[in-house]
């Protein structure tokens, strides 16, 4: 409580002004337009520079936007500029003398590729004695360092848990209005200058008039008269509203602010539109740096504001702590469970891409059996041509790869020109997701081209056994997803294998690819189940639908990718009867549901394909 007095006294005497950010920050021109080269220690040598410049001693980086989206632009991969680390997630710290970053384990082979040769350290926190980042800036700083960081980059409760355990070391994390990897990066990619379009009611479902009331009534019941809608996804969803700022999901940079009075989107000048502003009809659309311009107003007159979790700093350090009330955003909860033309949409995207697998699945097997070369970047090549056909793809919901023999034991494996191998007789791991207008998908599928070896038989069996316990498991409204993913574990942990655990997770409609939410199942929670066990390099990927069970009262879950499992790798001696018995019965779905779309498009080849994918399991 005293840290959030103590910046809250800060902002008030002006030493943090909203102008800052509403100007783009104070750079230091001659840096930020001088001759910036590829070479990360040159970078580090200007950024070092700018940090003597105001003082500070400890710099903190991290990738991410002001609204914490998990999938990232160009123009928001600061860590990666500044360390030349590509990984999606991470930290890094500099000081004048050292440069050390810290990552999640399944990159640290990347990390130790990518920063070799230049003054970054990895610091790998799995290993016994290594520090994490809070322990290494204790340990390293000195009580009269000027620790620092950009609190735009920040979940509140991330930069108040740093905070707190610095002062308990006797230091302190200050905050800095200017990015100062940005000072020195030039040219800087910028937002593409595309429009917000309108998602329409056909696919959205419901009005975005009922849904802001909900989220009135929701403030109502909470005693609050102004929230923040800080999370682009849920901007996007709460208005539906789609944009392009996003190279893998419909996101457009936003706040959405609602108070009792009025109702204000701060949007970037380009994308205000007349055509937005007459759908919008009452909400007020102000350009997006007035957000901080506007925001001591709805502080000053209201009497309590209500922050979501995943609010950005800077917002949670403007409101005084006596009119401020944080928790689970409510735009989350209903995001999660689809209406009934959502449901629809996301069940005919997942039918649209198991189309594409099958497709490809073909043009591969027969590709080879003929003469045909075929490599990894071919795999994707053909996924790109075959989704494009379709007249509602809009692009990739993730980044696409095609992995075989040991590459498909590389959990981030992407193929380029240097590392693409001919597909041959081992595994072949395809990963790919698409964004439609009616929905978004997520497929990991399984090919094999010749004969495997008992043990991939023996962990795909496994991974099926434990997909299988988990869909056909029935459950209460409300239950805990995490409760029930012990379940894809256990036949793995029978083989003694370690089991890596992969969360299942939510997964929007036309959105992210990988949502938050409260982790609670209900009527058509939409996710993704992940099993693997990449030391064989197999991965099953399957889109789930939570319905109705046939008993009473309880749900359970039903598969929506309708792509055939890997019949090769399949071991019937590991099955059970039932579990015969519901790969069996998943087939003739899947060979009825494709089967009618190929057939439809004369496919007649492809269709004997699938006839031959989706044959019994006796």
């Amino acid at each position: 409580m005293a840290c959030i007095n103590f910046v809250f006294k800060i902002l008030l005497s002006g030493v943090l002004l909203a102008g800052c950010y509403a100007s783009g920050a104070h750079h230091n021109t001659s840096l930020a337009h001088s001759h910036v080269t590829s070479d990360v220690n040159q970078r580090l040598s200007l950024l070092r520079s700018v940090m003597r410049s105001r003082g500070v001693s400890v710099y903190i980086i991290v990738n991410g936007d002001d609204h914490q989206t998990k999938q990232h632009g160009p123009w928001d991969k600061r860590l990666e500029y500044i360390s030349g680390f590509t990984g999606e997630s991470g930290q890094g710290v500099v000081t004048q003398t050292t440069a050390v970053l810290w990552t999640e384990a399944k990159y640290w082979e990347r990390a130790d590729s990518e920063l070799s040769g230049t003054e970054w350290t990895l610091c790998r926190t799995d290993f016994t004695g290594s520090p994490n980042m809070n322990q290494w800036i204790a340990t390293h700083a000195k009580y009269t360092d000027k620790i620092a960081s950009d609190p735009l980059k920040w979940e509140f409760s991330e930069w108040l848990n740093l905070d707190n355990y610095l002062r308990a070391h006797g230091l302190q994390l200050n905050l800095l209005t200017e990015n100062l990897v940005d000072s020195i990066w030039y040219p800087k990619p910028s937002l593409p200058p595309s429009v917000v379009f309108i998602h329409p009611l056909e696919y959205a479902g419901e009005p975005w008039e009922n849904k802001v009331q909900s989220m009135k009534d929701f403030m109502s019941s909470k005693s609050v008269d102004v929230m923040v809608i800080t999370a682009l996804d849920q901007i996007a969803w709460l208005l539906n509203l789609r944009g392009k700022d996003n190279p893998f999901s419909p996101l457009f940079k936003a706040y959405f602010v609602i108070s009792t009075s009025l109702c204000v989107l701060y949007l970037p000048k380009n994308k205000i539109t007349p055509v937005l502003r007459n759908y919008l009809g009452d909400i007020v659309i102000k350009p997006y740096d007035l957000v901080w311009t506007d925001l001591p107003e709805f502080v000053r007159t209201g009497k309590c504001l209500y922050l979501p979790d995943e609010a950005n700093f800077l917002l949670y350090a403007w409101v005084p702590p006596l009119k401020l009330l944080t928790g689970p955003s409510p735009v989350k909860d209903l995001k999660a469970y689809k209406n009934s033309a959502e449901a629809k949409g996301m069940r005919n995207s997942q039918i649209k891409d198991a189309l594409v697998w099958v497709r490809l699945v073909h043009r591969i097997e027969k590709g080879i059996e003929s003469g045909e070369l075929w490599d990894e970047l071919k795999v994707l090549e053909c996924v790109d041509q075959l989704r494009g056909e379709h007249w509602s793809y809009i692009g990739n919901s993730f980044p696409p790869t095609a992995a075989h023999g040991t590459h498909a034991t590389d959990a981030e494996y992407r193929p380029d020109a240097k590392t693409n191998v001919k597909i041959g007789d081992d595994i072949l791991r395809v990963s790919y997701g698409s964004q439609y207008l009616d929905g978004t998908t997520k497929v990991n599928a399984i090919l094999h081209c010749g004969i495997p070896t008992p043990l991939q038989r023996s962990v795909y069996t496994a991974i099926l056994k434990g997909l299988i316990a988990l869909v056909t498991t029935q459950f209460l409204p409300g239950s805990s997803l995490h409760r029930l993913e012990y379940l894809l574990e256990q036949p793995l942990l029978a083989l003694a294998l370690d089991y890596r655990p992969q969360r299942v997770h939510s997964i929007g409609e036309f959105l992210l690819v990988q949502e938050d939410f409260n982790s609670t199942l209900n009527i058509n929670f939409f996710g993704v189940v992940e099993p693997e066990y990449l030391d064989c390099g197999i991965k099953i990927g399957q889109v789930i639908q939570v319905v109705p069970a046939y008993r009473e009262r309880y749900m359970t879950m039903e598969v929506r990718s309708l792509f055939p499992f890997e019949s090769r790798l399949i071991d019937t001696s590991q099955l059970e009867p039932h579990e015969i018995r519901w790969i069996n019965e998943f087939h003739a779905t899947v060979r009825y549901v494709i089967g009618e779309q190929l057939v439809g498009r004369g496919l007649h080849a492809e269709y004997r394909t699938l006839i031959k994918k989706t044959d019994p399991l006796v």
